[in-house]
């Protein structure tokens, strides 16, 4: 029987849920959150989860189509 035991490291792999709250943390790290009830932040959350579901059936490629005006300027700046 061998010594070592050898197992071979797949990469990590994020859920819809897990974007979705990574995004909303960041979101939440921009805002104030001092005055902001529940329900506006399970509107938040619910909102990216939307959008990170959404991006699961539209692809990468066709993704930049659906941004708002405002962020493919941006974009297209890099």
């Amino acid at each position: 029987m061998a010594d070592e035991i050898k197992v071979k490291q797949t990469p990590v792999q994020r859920n819809n849920h897990d974007v979705a709250v990574e995004l909303t943390k960041m979101y939440f790290q921009t805002v104030s959150v001092d005055d902001i009830s529940i329900e506006y932040m399970q509107e938040v959350y619910l909102k990216f989860y939307a959008t990170a579901k959404a991006a699961e059936y539209v692809g990468p490629i066709n993704l930049k189509d659906y941004l708002p005006e405002q962020l493919k300027t941006v974009i297209q700046q890099y």
